[in-house]
């Protein structure tokens, strides 16, 4: 489970993007977000860490 959570808050480090300072940066972010299903590496990186879990049989 460590590892899990260590692989997502990664991803977190360089979430500055998300809170723009200027007019400008908000329309950036909002471009970039539209952009990211089309952008394969992206996402293809964002599903390995989410199924990256594996839980046991009880």
């Amino acid at each position: 489970m460590r590892e899990y959570v260590r692989r997502n808050q990664d991803m977190a480090v360089g979430a500055s993007f998300l809170f723009p300072r200027t007019r400008h940066g908000l329309w950036l972010r909002n471009q970039g977000l539209r952009a990211a299903p089309f952008l394969s590496r992206l996402s293809s990186r964002i599903d390995r860490n989410a199924t990256a879990l594996t839980i046991e049989d009880y």
